[in-house]
């Protein structure tokens, strides 16, 4: 088996920070029950957490990745480039972005520390023969994004209208093509006059709606590096935490043969237990626990952790967030970020 065959993607990208690192120990269990041996060349991790992942906390999770550990490389933002001040979201946004001068394969696959993988992937799920990678597309007319692509297609000249019936989801996992995202940084930069980071955090981009507007504007349209139809991954959001959600997302799994389902972190702080249980029977039965105490113990865990971390963490970000309120406010009322 070629490397990429399995995951659409030579190289494997998360993004991680204080509230989701458990999270990523768990996605990395799952690469190691999931993933072939030799189907993945490297997998880099960007280490978005304020002080860095402590020595005894990088070794936990190289271990966790099993007989890929040898192939995990940890980066922190400041060997990416840096991202100037911005709300976590949109400051991992953009590492996804800015680790492409870093990844040494022809594609790589951006994943959040919410995505784990369930099974092993088939590769017609990630690809087509030709040889493009898959992406899923829906409409944007009523979708609470629909700002935010418009925001980013109108920033590349596009018209917003042309593309709100069928665009690419903004979702991960999402396989990006190297070359193509190392010119779109270039780009961006280069007409902006400045580096691409604050660019981006200034004009509140989108790092997928971004590099989809850019394939359309600069690189022949995103049919020529695309094929549509990919189904997508069940995610369980922070809105509907509830056992239906559970269970429409293991039945999801089961009728599409997905490879990975994603578990939001506020969703799991959120969850009531009967839908507790029912998403640790779900982990249970795709071998990413041995039963459901453990399981069961690993919730607890990331509980704790959780609420004793976000609070700290909103404090910190809290001046980024009132910028950001602020340009929204400017926004509507007509005005252009500077």
């Amino acid at each position: 088996m070629s490397t990429g065959d399995v995951l659409g993607a030579g190289t494997v990208v998360t993004v991680v920070f204080e509230l989701e690192v458990p999270l990523l120990l768990l996605q990395a269990r799952s690469f190691a029950r999931h993933v072939p041996v030799g189907a993945v060349a490297e997998v880099l991790v960007i280490d978005d957490t304020a002080r860095g992942l402590p020595a005894r906390g990088a070794a936990e999770l190289l271990a966790a990745y099993g007989p890929h550990a040898d192939r995990v490389t940890l980066l922190r933002p400041d060997d990416l480039g840096g991202v100037p001040a911005a709300p976590g979201w949109q400051r991992q946004q953009a590492l996804k972005l800015l680790v492409a001068p870093r990844v040494t394969t022809g594609r790589y696959l951006a994943l959040d520390a919410k995505n784990h993988l369930v099974r092993a992937p088939d590769p017609a799920w990630f690809g087509v023969p030709d040889g493009r990678a898959r992406l899923g597309v829906h409409g944007y007319a009523g979708h609470p994004l629909r700002p935010a692509l418009e925001r980013t297609v109108r920033y590349l000249g596009l018209d917003p209208g042309a593309v709100l019936d069928r665009f690419p989801a903004t979702v991960t996992p999402f396989v990006l093509v190297t070359s193509l995202v190392r010119a779109m940084v270039e780009d961006v930069g280069d007409r902006a006059g400045r580096p691409f980071a604050q660019e981006f955090v200034d004009h509140r981009l989108t790092e997928f709606f971004l590099y989809a507007a850019w394939l359309e504007a600069r690189a022949g349209g995103r049919d020529r590096w695309y094929a549509d139809g990919q189904p997508g991954c069940p995610v369980v959001w922070p809105g509907d935490p509830s056992l239906r959600a559970v269970r429409a997302a293991g039945e999801e799994l089961d009728g599409t043969g997905a490879p990975v389902l994603s578990v939001h972190r506020t969703a799991l702080v959120r969850m009531p237990a009967d839908a507790t249980d029912a998403l640790t029977d779900l982990w249970v039965a795709h071998g990413l626990f041995a039963a459901r105490g453990d399981a069961a113990r690993f919730v607890a865990g990331f509980r704790r952790t959780y609420r004793r971390r976000v609070w700290v963490r909103r404090c910190r970000e809290a001046p980024q967030r009132v910028r950001a309120r602020l340009a929204d406010r400017a926004t509507a009322a007509g005005a252009v970020p500077a």
